[in-house]
């Protein structure tokens, strides 16, 4: 019986395609595996913190962090207590394994990111339903630089219950100094003790777009303004499971709250990466009169980089300001629309202001929050505020090197979707 000959299959170029995605899903399956073991969230960009000290100190000439008086006595400041505080924070953070290992166990249900352009209201949006401690858990700034780690926590209510005990002096005391030193920041509202962006507690990892800030070499740092399209898809594992992490750290240490709640401008550019990370995440976009965004950016941004350099222009990076509101602007509400309606909202900041107990009623009904009386209460008073609000900033966009029409222009189908007036 004659053997039967055996033939090759023909293999095309589709076939070949085939193969290597297949073959590259594999990879980065196995590399996110590799990043949610327990100790893929113990990590910092070292390399890059280290660069931009090394840049401050020998290349920063010509740039808009020079080497002159404010930039030598931040770095005078910044260098040692940063690197020693954070050699005590990631010891606390990597025993959190250890003595509190049920937190990695911490649901996170529903969880609930304000994002926007700059500047569009979500710092008093925030505030406002941080008040509702039933419903929302969120990062005070005290969690955020003096104890991201449960052990840190505990040990700072037990020094307050102890302080209370003899009088609550040292906390009287702490609350002076935050009102005499974050009280004085006119432009941004800042307190240790009140809720603040979460991209700061990427600080701790050195992966936080507010890197830029202390350190104006943007050619040096990744652009995490434009996390999902710009980052590498391991780095973009490794920075959402420790940002996972961390919200589990919160919401353990806040059992009284069912829902984690998120602000910050900068997790707009994370939007993908927020979806896949947190199935049920709701959003919430708020959208703000694009005049009113690119002057109001470029101001605090400027503000910003001027705490800690000797600028040598009084608008810093304003090249970069209106690619980035249009991005957030435009990109971002794609990003959004392309999932289910159900998981998001779009309003605008004048509703916000204008009427911040429907505007709050409205999220709530959308999302299935149920609301308290304690909170309503909270909503009317806020309510009642509003009436008397009035901004004290004033800007001017020709100043600031842009004219009305080319941010027209630029933003047109912006402007005609919210029916912003030319």
């Amino acid at each position: 019986m004659p053997e039967k000959e055996f033939t090759h299959p023909e293999i095309t170029f589709l076939d070949f395609l085939d193969t290597m995605i297949d073959a590259s899903a594999r990879h980065n399956r196995r590399e996110k595996r590799r990043s949610e073991r327990w100790w893929g969230n113990l990590w910092v960009d070292v390399r890059l913190y280290f660069r931009l000290i090394f840049i401050s100190l020998f290349k920063s000439k010509n740039s808009q962090g020079p080497f002159k008086s404010r930039r030598i006595l931040f770095l005078a400041m910044f260098i040692p207590v940063w690197t020693t505080s954070q050699i005590i924070h990631w010891f606390f953070i990597f025993l959190d394994e250890f003595i509190h290992p049920e937190y990695r166990q911490q649901s996170i249900e529903k969880p609930l990111f304000i994002v926007s352009n700059f500047r569009c209201g979500s710092t008093f949006l925030q505030r406002l339903l941080a008040k509702d401690r039933a419903n929302f858990a969120s990062f005070r700034m005290w969690e955020i630089f003096l104890a991201p780690s449960i052990i840190e926590r505990s040990f700072f209510r037990l020094l307050v219950k102890i302080d209370q005990f003899f009088g609550g002096l040292l906390l009287k005391l702490a609350h002076f100094i935050d009102n005499s030193t974050m009280g004085n920041v006119d432009i941004h509202m800042v307190s240790f003790f009140a809720p603040e962006e979460d991209e700061n507690i990427m600080l701790h990892t050195w992966t936080s777009s507010y890197v830029q800030y202390m350190f104006p070499y943007l050619d040096e740092i990744p652009d995490y303004l434009r996390f999902d399209e710009s980052l590498p898809e391991k780095r973009k594992h490794q920075i959402m499971f420790y940002f996972e992490r961390m919200i589990k750290r919160q919401l353990f240490a806040h059992p009284e709250s069912k829902h984690y709640m998120s602000k910050s401008p900068a997790f707009t550019a994370k939007i993908n990466c927020l979806y896949e990370q947190f199935d049920d995440a709701r959003f919430i976009y708020l959208a703000r009169n694009p005049y009113e965004v690119v002057a109001s950016t470029t101001s605090w941004l400027s503000y910003a980089w001027q705490v800690f350099s000797d600028t040598p222009d009084k608008y810093v990076f304003t090249e970069r300001i209106i690619p980035l509101v249009k991005h957030y602007f435009i990109d971002s509400l794609a990003k959004l629309e392309a999932h289910h309606p159900d998981s998001y909202i779009i309003l605008r900041y004048d509703e916000l202001i204008a009427d911040p107990d429907a505007f709050v009623r409205n999220i709530y009904d959308k999302f299935g929050y149920e609301m308290t009386p304690e909170f309503e209460k909270v909503l009317r008073q806020e309510a009642e505020q509003a009436m008397y609000y009035q901004s004290n900033h004033v800007y001017e966009l020709e100043e600031m090197g842009f004219s009305r029409e080319q941010i027209y222009e630029e933003l047109k189908e912006i402007f005609e979707r919210f029916g912003y007036e030319k």
